[in-house]
């Protein structure tokens, strides 16, 4: 991890990352617990750097990152083409409404609703 030669530098991964963080309902601390249940080792404070875009994580560390907050690379470079976090206040505010209810549903039923939405906003969105 960190900025060394294994590191890899991902432009908006830090921005990729929150997005899926705040997806998931995850804090910062509770991600980097989840990291390290599942073998990795993360602090909640080099997570901190890492979404600060001070701190860069190895492609393994992405990798594992990733997993635990439900996503894969295709699904990373599938959100860094749509950008998301760049959505208006008033996008946002339906989100945050929508995020609530959905908050409420199993974690099953939340992972169809979330791919049912996502594949509907693919569908929409221009070939481009």
């Amino acid at each position: 991890m960190g900025r060394g030669p294994q590191a890899e530098q991902v432009p908006n991964l830090a921005h990729a990352l929150r997005y899926l963080r705040g997806r998931a309902t995850l804090t910062q601390a509770r991600l980097a617990e989840r990291v390290r249940e599942s073998g990795g080792s993360l602090s909640t404070v080099y997570y901190q750097q890492i979404e600060s875009g001070l701190r860069f994580p190895s492609p393994p560390m992405r990798a594992r990152l990733l997993a635990v907050l439900g996503s894969d690379e295709a699904g990373l470079t599938r959100l860094l083409a749509e950008r998301p976090w760049e959505r208006t206040a008033g996008e946002r505010e339906q989100v945050d409404r929508i995020a609530e209810r959905i908050a409420a549903l199993s974690p099953d039923q939340a992972a169809r609703l979330l791919e049912q939405a996502d594949q509907m906003i693919r569908d929409r969105s221009p070939a481009g």
